[in-house]
């Protein structure tokens, strides 16, 4: 039986900032992402969904994630945490899922670098139309 997972999304332009209760992403916009059995997925496939589903060309754009995440149940301080391999995302997914806390994830798109180590110059010489957002 497959397993739904609502992962609340922050993306776009904003500016990371801090209040009482440690990160706040409330500049960015934010939409919720239903995926099916993430914890089965490996990250570069979460990674590829995105890139693709926000408008982004996979072959020319990469996009982190990082996690909004807190060390402690009962003194909350909220920080975000880089998800870069499939054992970090399956354990922070059912990290999660104990607490009976939201999966919630800040991306930002990055363009890739070419075979010289180069980046691609940017959203004006990698891409051909604007990136869509939600």
């Amino acid at each position: 039986m497959s397993e739904f997972v609502n992962v609340v999304v922050y993306y776009g332009s904003g500016t990371v900032r801090a209040n009482e209760s440690g990160v706040d992403l409330s500049e960015f916009q934010h939409v919720v992402i239903p995926l099916t059995d993430p914890e089965k997925v490996r990250i570069s496939v979460v990674q590829n969904y995105l890139t693709v589903n926000f408008g982004f060309d996979p072959n020319l754009w990469t996009v982190r994630i990082q996690s909004l995440w807190t060390k402690d149940r009962t003194n909350i301080c909220w920080e975000l945490l880089p998800l870069d391999r499939t054992k970090q995302w399956v354990s922070w997914l059912a990290s999660c899922k104990r607490r009976g806390t939201q999966p919630i994830v800040l991306v930002s798109f990055v363009p890739k670098q070419n075979n010289l180590g180069q980046d691609c110059g940017g959203p004006e010489h990698c891409q051909s139309s604007e990136a869509t957002s939600r």
